[in-house]
């Protein structure tokens, strides 16, 4: 009977190996779901290149204002680029997760897992138990984690993204104006009088750098929370559920004429 067990055992995760690596593999692969979080990836991904671009332009525009009147914002606004490009760096490795993970899964990790099921109905070493539902819960996360997260971060950024296209929009007009007089020859001598004309004058202009600033400080928070800090934990929280339903014991009970022993 025992033998027979076994034998199911071998049969159940050899097809489970063979389904995931020649049919799982390639649903994985060219799922619409998979194609509808790239996308959704893509779209962070061009919102920072241009928060990243309007940053690093307007920081530049503002430093050919007269006087250095507000060069110490203009320096603070360039130092906003470096978390944009952090965030990227982060949405980047997210769509090689989302590119491969399942991928990676279905070929090596379930495969894997079943193997050691088969070892462990062999010769009952509660090793290859342990590390065969470590296995899984790896191959799980690589599927799920990422598009549970991006779920989450979308659900929070998309309150947040009439604001941020307002602080590209205002950083790049606000980039424009400046560099329009700024080139102009025959404006050059009467700058001071029609900026102040149009923003009210030189503390006008400070404030509304000031204002911009603000802007993009929020913008920085609010993608570092959605993009970072949310995936982070969605990643602690898949984990710990996973464990929590494959939790096994490390010592397994065995009564042999009336004694308890631990294997």
């Amino acid at each position: 009977m025992e033998l027979i067990k076994k034998y199911k055992v071998i049969v159940i995760t050899v097809t489970v190996s063979l389904l995931s690596i020649f049919v799982f593999s390639r649903l994985v692969s060219s799922s619409g779901i998979t194609d509808y979080f790239l996308k959704s990836v893509d779209e962070k991904k061009s919102n920072m290149l241009e928060l990243t671009g309007a940053a690093a332009a307007i920081s530049t525009a503002i430093t050919l204002m007269p006087d250095d009147i507000a060069s110490p914002v203009a320096e603070k606004i360039a130092d906003t680029s470096t978390f944009f490009m952090f965030i990227l760096c982060v949405l980047f490795i997210e769509e090689y997760i989302l590119t491969l993970g399942g991928y990676a899964a279905c070929i090596f990790f379930i495969p894997a897992g079943c193997v050691l099921l088969c070892l462990f109905s062999m010769f009952r070493k509660q090793l290859f138990k342990q590390l065969s539902f470590k296995v899984f819960i790896i191959a799980i996360a690589l599927v799920a984690i990422v598009p549970t997260s991006l779920l989450a971060s979308n659900a929070i950024e998309n309150r947040f993204e009439d604001s941020i296209q307002e602080t590209i929009a205002a950083a790049k007009a606000g980039t424009e104006e400046i560099e329009a007089y700024a080139e102009d020859e025959e404006n050059k001598g009467l700058f001071s009088e029609i900026w102040g004309k149009i923003k009210g004058g030189v503390t006008g202009f400070r404030e509304r750098a000031e204002k911009l600033l603000s802007q993009f400080v929020e913008a920085v928070a609010v993608l570092l929370v959605t993009n970072c800090v949310i995936p982070l934990i969605v990643a602690f929280l898949f984990v710990w559920l996973l464990k929590s339903l494959f939790a096994i014991n490390r010592h397994e009970r065995v009564v042999i004429d009336g004694k308890e022993i631990i294997e």
